[in-house]
C-alpha cells in the first residue's frame, strides 16, 4: 500500500475512501413567523431524519430573543444544524452523514415544502483523499450544485 506524507503531518494510506457526505443548505426570503418557530425546527428536522432514513439520538434547540433559533439533532451517521434570522427571512444549515448518502433531493424537497422556497444547497464529499481533504490541493474544490426537485412533494402531513 503506497503512503503519503505531508509535511509535518502523519503517515497515511493513500487509498483511504471519503469517509462522509456534507451538505449545506440556504433559504432567502423564508416566513419570518416560521423562522422564529423553535418547535417548527423541531418538528422539521425530526421529519427530515426519517424521510432520510438517518437514526435520531438527541437534540438541542435554543430560541434567541428577540428572535431566531439555532437547531441541532445529533445522528447516529453524524448531525444536522438549523440556524435562523427571522429578520432577514433567512434559515441556513448543514447535513453531515457518516457511511450513509444524503439524498439531495429529498432533502430540497423537505426545504422547499416547509418552507416555501427554493433552497441553494452545496454538497462536499469529506475525509482523506477527497476534495477538502489534507491531501488534496488547498484551493476549494468545485460545487456540485444540487437541483431542486421539480416533482411535486407531498407536504409532511406530521409537520
Amino acid at each position: 500500500m503506497k503512503q503519503l506524507r505531508l509535511e509535518n503531518s502523519a503517515i497515511f494510506p493513500i487509498e483511504y475512501p471519503a469517509t462522509g457526505e456534507h451538505c449545506f443548505f440556504n433559504l432567502y426570503n423564508c416566513n419570518r413567523k416560521q423562522l422564529d418557530d423553535i418547535s417548527l425546527a423541531e418538528r422539521f428536522s425530526k421529519c427530515l431524519v426519517e424521510d432520510l432514513g438517518f437514526t435520531d439520538i438527541g437534540t438541542m434547540s435554543y430560541k434567541f430573543n428577540p428572535q431566531g433559533v439555532t437547531h441541532s439533532r445529533l445522528l447516529s451517521q453524524s448531525h444536522l444544524n438549523l440556524h435562523t434570522w427571522p429578520e432577514l427571512g433567512t434559515l441556513l444549515g448543514d447535513i453531515f452523514a457518516c457511511g450513509n448518502p444524503i439524498n439531495r433531493q429529498t432533502l430540497a424537497a423537505s426545504l422547499r415544502d416547509t418552507f416555501g422556497v427554493a433552497p441553494e444547497i452545496v454538497y462536499y464529499k469529506r475525509g482523506r483523499n477527497s476534495a477538502l481533504s489534507p491531501t488534496a490541493s488547498s484551493t476549494l474544490p468545485p460545487i456540485e450544485q444540487c437541483q431542486t426537485c421539480v416533482a411535486q412533494h407531498a407536504l409532511h402531513s406530521h409537520i
